[in-house]
């Protein structure tokens, strides 16, 4: 399954089907949006965790990323993502560790 079809069924049980593939396709992209910024912000090596709710409050988005710096480029890495109580499984990221690419 891919990180987004994760997403999606960890919301299902609090949404139902089409409303956890909305929540899923809308919101949680802005999420992520911001959790880049953030991660940005922070210097390289840095872990930073924020927990993002939806606006009914029925779920919680935890994320944990870093901020990586390689060849003068810099990049915004999710290292975990947990919808309430619900561990997301993520791919390998360089080869090194679980993770993706903001």
């Amino acid at each position: 399954m891919t990180v987004q079809q994760q997403i999606t069924a960890a919301l299902m049980p609090f949404y139902g089907a089409s409303e956890a593939a909305r929540v899923a396709m809308v919101i949680v992209p802005s999420f992520f949006t911001d959790f880049r910024k953030e991660i940005l912000k922070a210097k390289p090596g840095v872990t930073v965790s924020e927990e993002y709710g939806t606006e009914d409050r029925k779920v919680v988005i935890s994320l944990a990323g870093e901020h990586l710096v390689s060849g003068g480029q810099s990049s915004a890495i999710v290292r975990s993502i947990r919808v309430s109580d619900r561990q997301i499984e993520l791919p390998d990221v360089y080869g090194i560790a679980k993770g993706f690419k903001l």
